[in-house]
């Protein structure tokens, strides 16, 4: 678990891991507590700083699976470029006002699409919970879809997910799903 940010009051009513007890406190030390405090057997590592490029496809390189939980679109695209440089499989996920998406993106078969592929680097906001807010049961519906998926590429099980982009609407309930396709001319896995 990466993240260099502290827990703050707003971030309560959807980050269920965190009390207000843990206020000011490290997100990925307080996670990586509380995981443990539930089942005492995983191994868990907090890292508690902010990832630059080398230090992100490092972790990639070491792991089965990358699971972007950020709220940010340079991190994302930051992840995805590591992810496609150790062709580790990401399942992207993100949330904002009532509306969520889930990608699944496999580097590590041919032809797939990536991140970038779908979301260019001219794309410079998504817009950021502090300033849109996010319907809290929304952060539920879109992280177990996110672990689903995440399951279903470590062991192989059910219908592959990768080029296809899930959205979801809070308000109307509705999943809409949009093929993606690899672009021959991607910048970061062309």
């Amino acid at each position: 678990i990466a993240d260099a940010d502290t827990i703050d009051e707003t971030n309560l009513q959807r980050q269920i891991t965190f009390t207000e007890a843990d206020i000011g406190k490290n997100k990925a030390l307080v996670m990586q507590g509380r995981l443990k405090q539930i089942n005492s057997q995983t191994h868990i590592t907090a890292i508690a700083e902010f990832l630059d490029e080398a230090r992100l496809v490092e972790l990639a390189n070491a792991a089965d699976i990358i699971l972007d939980c950020s709220d940010n679109y340079p991190t994302r695209q930051a992840v995805n470029r590591a992810a496609v440089a150790t062709r580790t499989p990401l399942v992207s996920a993100a949330a904002v006002g009532f509306d969520g998406q889930i990608a699944v993106y496999r580097p590590d078969l041919p032809d797939t699409p990536c991140y970038a592929c779908l979301f260019d680097g001219e794309q410079a906001s998504d817009g950021t919970c502090a300033l849109f807010g996010v319907f809290s049961p929304l952060v539920g519906i879109i992280g177990t879809t996110q672990a689903a998926e995440a399951l279903k590429v470590l062991t192989g099980i059910g219908t592959p997910s990768h080029g296809k982009l899930s959205t979801y609407n809070a308000l109307s309930g509705k999943w809409q799903q949009y093929g993606v396709r690899h672009n021959p001319e991607c910048p970061v896995c062309s």
